[in-house]
């Protein structure tokens, strides 16, 4: 898009732990960074801050989505060791 997000990026953000697997399974670059420098990793490690919730709040409302702050916490965490796996994997060979 405009800012530089790709496909893993935004499920990232969405945090859809279950397309990011999908994506890398493809063979989506997860060292790819976006026009804020952030690879999709660092998009959910970023600090769960006031800020960030905030964001979350309005893209879900903009959106209609149903948003469970819980869940957005547990599934960031979730992708973070799915990226990290396959980061690992692929220095490995």
């Amino acid at each position: 898009n405009s800012k530089g997000s790709t496909a893993l990026h935004q499920a990232c953000f969405f945090c859809r732990p279950e397309i990011v697997q999908m994506l890398l399974n493809a063979g989506a670059d997860s060292s790819q960074t976006d026009n804020n420098g952030r690879t999709p990793l660092e998009i959910v490690t970023l600090d769960f801050d006031d800020g960030l919730k905030a964001a979350y709040l309005h893209v879900y409302d903009w959106l209609n989505l149903e948003l469970d702050l819980d869940d957005i916490k547990s599934a960031r965490i979730q992708i973070a060791e799915i990226l990290s796996e396959h980061e690992q994997e692929g220095k490995g060979e």
